[in-house]
């Protein structure tokens, strides 16, 4: 079953700085909500609307402006219900404090910032983040990541990750609840050493092609009888098949054992084929029945040796 193709793209009429959504899993889950693509506006100036009535920011005499002879400008605004600090380059960078306590800073070229000790930050509300270009993270101690909510990912193209890329290095994971995942197209795999499952419940594989599975049975430490293929089970084993089985070894034997009875059916004709000589040994009685006529045919000599006697076709008197 193929996912969803992400229809929510952006709105062609929405206009602003537009932020993430959550990937929609319909496929896995019954949860799953597809969101609309949010927006966000830069704040007006000075925090209020220009044609606001009435538009209190910048009131004579509250206004107090500096301006350098370059264009620089710093301002203090003192009008009542409109108290904001103001301080901008003359490139257009600047930084302003609104009446409500929030701040805009807005910077025209690039951002430098550098810290020489620990930094701490805290967001008691929501964060957005939207960065047109590439993102990197070098980071050269450890990286902890502790979510109590959900943690989505939507990436758009591919996702590569490369664990020990310096001294090599494990992957670790526990998922207390379930495990889902739809795969649209193939999987590739290598896998360099053993390859351990304990399942504790059942297991159910549907594959709609063919499938193919090969056992080279190479001796080592994991191995070390060189071993190829073991199945061993507690229960009953049925393999169901709707039209041939074929089993062939290249010089090895065959071997079929039952611990009780063996049962061996064929719906139309049976052909036992040994290219030298077949033995049949039987613990204790033999009884052969045919429907119709029994044929046997010998190149060589016919030899029938049993006990104190040996009856053909006797009669029901006897």
């Amino acid at each position: 079953m193929r996912g969803d193709p992400e229809t929510e793209d952006d709105d062609e009429e929405a206009s602003g700085i537009p932020t993430a959504t959550k990937p929609y899993l319909n496929t896995l889950s019954n949860e799953a909500e597809q969101e609309t693509r949010g927006f966000w506006e830069e704040p007006n100036p000075k925090g209020i609307i220009k044609d606001a009535n009435p538009y209190i920011s910048a009131a004579y005499p509250y206004n107090h402006v500096f301006e350098s002879e370059s264009g620089h400008i710093t301002e203090v605004d003192d009008s009542p219900g409109a108290e904001r600090m103001f301080r901008q380059h003359t490139a257009g960078t600047f930084e302003e404090i609104h009446p409500d306590g929030s701040v805009v800073t807005k910077i025209i070229g690039d951002n430098y910032e550098i810290v020489i000790k620990d930094e701490n930050i805290v967001i008691k509300g929501s964060q957005n983040i939207t960065v047109e270009g590439s993102v990197r993270e070098l980071i050269k101690g450890d990286y902890i990541q502790e979510i109590e909510g959900n943690f989505f990912q939507k990436i758009h193209k591919n996702h590569r990750v490369k664990v020990g890329a310096g001294d090599g290095g494990n992957r670790e994971e526990e998922i207390i609840g379930n495990h889902a995942f739809n795969i649209n197209k193939d999987v590739n795999g290598r896998i360099g050493g053993d390859v351990i499952y304990d399942i504790e419940k059942s297991k159910w594989e549907v594959v709609g092609g063919g499938s193919v599975f090969s056992v080279t049975g190479k001796q080592m430490d994991s191995n070390p009888e060189g071993d190829g293929i073991i199945i061993a089970t507690e229960s009953n084993y049925l393999l169901d098949v709707k039209t041939d089985i074929s089993q062939s070894t290249i010089s090895g034997i065959i071997s079929l054992k039952s611990g009780s009875k063996l049962n061996i059916k064929s719906k139309t004709a049976m052909t036992i084929n040994p290219e030298t000589s077949l033995a049949s040994i039987v613990g204790t009685a033999w009884t052969s029945t045919t429907g119709t006529t029994w044929d046997h045919a010998s190149l060589g000599n016919i030899t029938i040796s049993g006990g104190p006697r040996i009856d053909l076709n006797p009669s029901e008197e006897e």
